[in-house]
């Protein structure tokens, strides 16, 4: 099946300037911008844990179903807006996938036009990846690369009292998890699965920047309240919690 694939998939992956070698060798080559730091991220979503597929036609259980299409879309956008997140250009992604051993080859072409849907919407380069086949569920992993000028970085320890907490998606909007969560989430009239996109993101940076913000206390794309209070551990501050009626 691995074969099979490749054979459809190299065609179909684009040529762009940045990529000096592309897939189909040993490891891929990128030209990257001059005189910029290299940003580096990755994740990784796994089937029933991070999404669920549909189990019928009329699938309406908890939490809703996602398409393959959506899963590609949202694997490439969860580290690309980590590189947002950073005030980071993205200029590649390498994925990896271990496919199910039925029906992998169709999951896997779908995958990939979410993939590249969602590259081809940020002006980012497919630069290569890894695949397999066994016999467990989906598993996808994206590994985003992207620049910045040096120092110009927004990092989660730069956090000053005053400075502004900015969240660009409901808290918890990503929780696939117990009947507690899922009660949180109906009382707060959540959608799962609905994300900070990268472009919200982006365009968040470019605002705070516009308004004269030279750093950054920003959640992380799962919209998840822990990575609040992560980063301002991060910056040895005291949290409180504080009740919005």
């Amino acid at each position: 099946m691995e074969t099979q694939f490749l054979n459809w998939l190299l065609p179909q992956i684009k040529k762009d300037h940045r990529l000096e070698v592309p897939p189909g060798d040993d490891a891929a080559v990128l030209r990257l911008p001059g005189g910029k730091r290299t940003v580096v991220t990755t994740d990784l979503l796994t089937e029933f844990v991070d999404f669920r597929f549909p189990t019928s036609s009329d699938d309406k259980d908890f939490p809703p179903s996602a398409s393959a299409h959506q899963v590609g879309r949202k694997a490439v956008a969860v580290s690309l807006s980590d590189l947002a997140a950073m005030a980071a250009c993205p200029e590649a992604v390498v994925v990896s996938v271990a496919l199910p051993q039925r029906g992998g080859k169709k999951l896997a072409e779908d995958l990939f036009t979410g993939i590249q849907e969602e590259v081809d919407a940020f002006d980012v380069t497919l630069a290569g990846g890894d695949t397999n086949a066994w016999d467990g569920p989906l598993v996808i992993s994206v590994t985003a690369i992207g620049s910045v000028p040096p120092r110009g970085c927004w990092r989660r320890d730069g956090a000053r009292p005053g400075d502004l907490l900015v969240v660009t998606g409901p808290l918890g909007g990503s929780l696939l998890g117990s009947m507690s969560c899922r009660a949180a989430v109906k009382r707060l009239q959540l959608h799962l699965g609905t994300l900070s996109t990268p472009l919200s993101i982006s365009v968040t940076v470019l605002l705070l920047t516009a308004v004269g913000c030279s750093r950054q206390v920003m959640s992380a794309a799962s919209s998840n309240l822990h990575q609040c209070q992560y980063t301002l551990m991060q910056s040895a501050f005291q949290t409180h919690p504080i009740r919005i009626s």
